[in-house]
């Protein structure tokens, strides 16, 4: 009888680590580490012209709003785009914080006119490519991570002008590299321990810098302008972690 207890008891024993292997949680997901990915989205932009000022081509002082009797206005920028993301996390506990730099191509383009007697007056503005250098910090549970984002944001923003006369149409542009601010926020999920999944909202501001184009005969010597840009973008990204 002793004999069939003990061998119950040492079968017993040996049964409970295989027992706690069955029920213990398995182990959460690992944020930490350096990501390559590849993001894309939509954006929308605003263009803003201020302080307009003409010269013409006896080239005498600058009039503000000369001849068209408009000083600003505003035209929309809305694109597509399409990039790469390079970051890298560090977690502590369900603490994650990182860095996260993309560039993009984008496609965004608006236009806006205005109008005097005969003279059709035309603005475009494009933007080529956007970027960002940011700060992330987020609330990791298990493969779900909620985070908050923020840093620089850079682009290349293209003016263009399209000034049609009774004997010739001129067209001149600008191009200005413009830095600035963002802010936005995101979820990310790990759909298997090296890829992740995320969708993203930025608003930026590229701050503000002075552009100038110059037409010829017979239109303008030089026309000035202010230009600011803002926006926001929502985009989605697939990336690789290491």
């Amino acid at each position: 009888m002793k004999l069939i207890a003990a061998s119950t008891l040492a079968i017993g024993l040996l049964a409970v680590p295989a027992m706690a292997a069955d029920i213990a949680p398995a182990p959460t997901y690992s944020w930490d580490g350096v990501y390559v990915g590849v993001v894309g989205g939509y954006t929308w932009n605003n263009f803003n012209l201020s302080n307009i000022k003409f010269q013409d081509l006896s080239g005498e002082a600058f009039i503000p709003g000369r001849d068209l009797g408009v000083t600003s206005w505003s035209t929309s920028m809305d694109g597509g785009s399409l990039g790469g993301t390079l970051g890298w996390n560090y977690q502590t506990g369900a603490f994650v914080l990182g860095l996260e730099g993309d560039i993009s191509y984008d496609w965004a383009n608006g236009d806006n006119s205005k109008y005097k007697d005969t003279a059709d007056f035309t603005s475009e503005a494009d933007m080529t490519w956007f970027g960002t250098a940011r700060v992330r910090a987020g609330y990791a549970v298990d493969r779900a991570l909620i985070y908050a984002t923020g840093g620089l944001a850079y682009g290349d923003v293209e003016g263009k002008i399209h000034d049609v006369y009774s004997t010739a149409t001129i067209t001149t542009n600008d191009s200005n590299g413009m830095w600035g601010w963002t802010i936005g926020g995101g979820l990310e999920y790990a759909i298997t321990d090296n890829f992740t999944i995320k969708g993203e909202y930025l608003y930026y501001d590229l701050g503000q810098t002075d552009f100038s184009v110059s037409e010829g005969a017979p239109g303008w010597n030089k026309i000035n302008a202010n230009v600011d840009v803002n926006g926001s973008i929502v985009r989605a990204g697939l990336n690789y972690r290491f």
